[in-house]
């Protein structure tokens, strides 16, 4: 399992010596949206080592008959891979957050437009307001077509403690379809853009402050 853990090796030359610095504000928005995108790589970094054992435990379970043991496992599943889903989402959006404040426009475009972004965050927030879609007097226009029926079903309990080949799927009102799935690889692009923002600090703050700030702490 990656361990996410440059900050504290990093952090003194991001942020200013002195309060009056003309770039106070951005340097500690920076040092600080780093800390907390590390501690929520490491989360999601469990989260997901979490979800595939949950996974590997049910497929043993499921060859055993009446056993009582897999519905426990599969609401563990299904918890932990939402919280999988909220730690990543807060990883991207402090991704985006950080290239913008290191003047990477275009990557901050590129990521909001990204597939794996989008889906992410789209299922996220489904399962953050399944209460709200459970009702059946809800509106026509909140109601989910779930792919696997052709009639129309209330998706947050069609879709509850299922995955179908490891995949979560919604598809919404406009039959546009979202997809989650759950691998080893799935947290590869998150991983590409911290390095990507290592980088970018190492060229606009490591390098350049290093040997003064060495002297001095």
């Amino acid at each position: 399992m990656k361990k996410f853990n440059k900050y504290l090796s990093i952090y003194k030359y991001i942020e200013p010596l002195e309060d009056d610095d003309k770039d106070f504000e951005l340097r500690n928005s920076i040092s600080l949206l780093y800390l907390y995108l590390e501690k929520y790589l490491n989360i999601s970094s469990v989260q997901l080592q979490r979800s595939l054992e949950d996974d590997k435990k049910i497929k043993k379970l499921t060859n055993i008959k009446h056993n009582k043991n897999l519905s426990k496992f599969l609401d563990l599943f299904f918890a932990d891979i939402h919280f999988l889903l909220i730690s990543m989402e807060k990883c991207y959006k402090m991704v985006i957050k950080l290239f913008g404040l290191l003047n990477n426009t275009q990557k901050v475009k590129q990521i909001i437009t990204d597939t794996e972004y989008i889906n992410t965050k789209y299922i996220r927030n489904q399962l953050e307001h399944m209460d709200e879609k459970l009702s059946q007097t809800i509106d026509e226009s909140q109601k989910h077509y779930f792919p696997l029926f052709k009639r129309k079903a209330n998706w947050f309990h069609q879709q509850f403690r299922l995955m179908i080949n490891n995949k979560i799927t919604l598809t919404d009102k406009n039959k546009k379809t979202y997809t989650f799935e759950l691998n080893e690889n799935c947290m590869d692009k998150l991983i590409y853009y911290y390095e990507e923002i290592n980088k970018l600090i190492e060229n606009k703050y490591t390098l350049p402050n290093k040997d003064y700030v060495d002297k001095i702490l």
